[in-house]
C-alpha cells in the first residue's frame, strides 16, 4: 500500500515502543517493536545527519516472511546545519546578530539536512529511497540507498565553510548505508554505518550502541558516533571540524505512560591547528509522558 507523509521525527519514543517517525530519509523509516532505533532523548549526531529528517512523499513498505524492505519518493531537502551541545528549548538568550544562545557553554554547528519548514527547507527536487533487509524477533539487518539533489545556490552554500565561494559546486545528494541490531533477553546492541555526499562535502559515520533494557524498570544505553569528512577543516570554521559523541542514558519508568530519563554527552571534534577546542559537552534530565 502506498502512503502519503508528512513524518515528524522529533518526537521521543516511550521506552516500549518504536519512535512515531514513519517516513525517515533512509534506513529508519520502518523499524521494529524489539528494539527500535532511537535509544536516548536525543537521536545523536549520525542520526542528525544521515537518517533523522521530516519528509513530505509517498511510502511502500513490504513484508513477507523475514524479508522486509520498501521504497519512497518525497521532495529533497537541501542543505543546512543542527547544533551539536544543546536540545530543543535550551535558549535563554540573543546575541548580537539576532541568534538565540545556548543556556550553557558552547555549541558546534554540523552538517545535515534541513526541515521542510525550516529556514532551508526542500528544494523542490524529487529524491527517493529504498531499503531492503532481514528482520528475526532477536536481530534484524539491513541495507540503504537514498538519491536526490541539491539546487546549486545550496550546494555551493554547503561547500563554503570548507572551500570558500564557490558557483558551480556539486549537487550530488546521496546517502547509503547498513545498520544491525540484536537482542537477546534484556540486552542490546545496534552498529551503525553510514556514507552521504553533500555537493562537494563527503561523510562517513558510525555508530555503536549497548544496552540494558529490562522491562518496566531501570533501562541504560551507551553510544559512541563518529563522523569524518573528505574535507580538510578550516580552523575559523568550527562547522568543518569532525565531531564524536559519547552519550549516557538512564532510564526510570515512573509509572504508566511517565517516566524520567537522564543523559550526558560528552562531545569533541578533532580540531585542526589554529582553530579552537568547543566545549559543548551537555547534560539533563527530562521528564516524559507518552500516549
Amino acid at each position: 500500500m502506498w502512503k502519503l507523509i508528512q513524518t515528524s521525527a522529533e518526537h521521543a519514543a516511550t521506552p516500549s515502543s518504536p519512535p512515531s517517525r514513519i517516513g525517515c530519509e533512509i534506513s529508519h523509516w520502518c523499524r521494529y517493536q524489539q528494539y527500535p532505533n532511537r535509544k536516548t532523548s536525543q537521536y545523536g549526531i549520525l542520526a542528525e545527519t544521515f537518517t533523522q529528517d521530516r519528509i513530505q512523499g509517498l511510502q511502500y513498505a513490504y513484508k513477507a516472511g523475514a524479508f522486509d524492505g520498501g521504497v519512497s519518493f518525497f521532495t529533497d531537502l537541501t542543505g543546512g546545519t543542527r547544533q551539536i551541545g544543546t536540545f530543543p528549548g535550551a535558549f535563554n538568550s540573543v546575541d548580537a546578530a539576532g541568534i538565540a544562545a545556548p543556556v550553557f557553554g558552547d555549541t558546534q554547528p554540523h552538517l545535515c539536512d534541513g526541515e521542510p519548514s525550516g529556514a532551508a527547507g526542500t528544494n523542490a527536487r524529487l529524491a527517493g529511497s529504498a531499503k531492503i533487509g532481514v528482520s528475526t524477533p532477536t536481530w534484524n539487518a539491513h541495507i540503504s540507498y537514498a538519491t536526490g539533489g541539491l539546487s546549486q545556490t545550496n550546494a555551493n552554500a554547503v561547500a563554503k565553510p570548507w572551500l570558500g565561494v564557490l558557483t558551480h559546486a556539486s549537487t550530488t545528494h546521496n546517502k547509503c548505508g547498513i545498520d544491525a541490531t540484536y537482542g537477546r533477553g534484556p540486552w542490546v546492541g545496534q552498529v551503525e554505518a553510514y556514507q552521504a555526499t553533500f555537493g562537494e562535502v563527503k561523510l562517513n559515520g558510525y555508530s555503536v550502541l549497548a544496552g540494558y533494557q529490562p522491562k518496566d524498570t531501570w533501562r541504560a544505553y551507551v553510544r559512541y558516533a563518529s563522523i569524518v569528512s573528505n574535507l580538510t577543516p578550516v580552523a575559523a570554521s568550527p562547522s568543518t571540524y569532525d565531531p564524536q559523541q559519547l552519550t549516557f542514558a538512564v532510564i526510570k519508568p515512573l509509572f504508566k505512560g511517565v517516566w524520567i530519563e537522564c543523559d550526558y554527552e560528552k562531545n569533541v571534534q578533532r580540531v585542526p591547528r589554529g582553530g579552537r577546542k568547543i566545549d559543548d559537552g551537555l547534560f539533563f534530565v527530562e521528564l516524559f509522558t507518552g500516549f
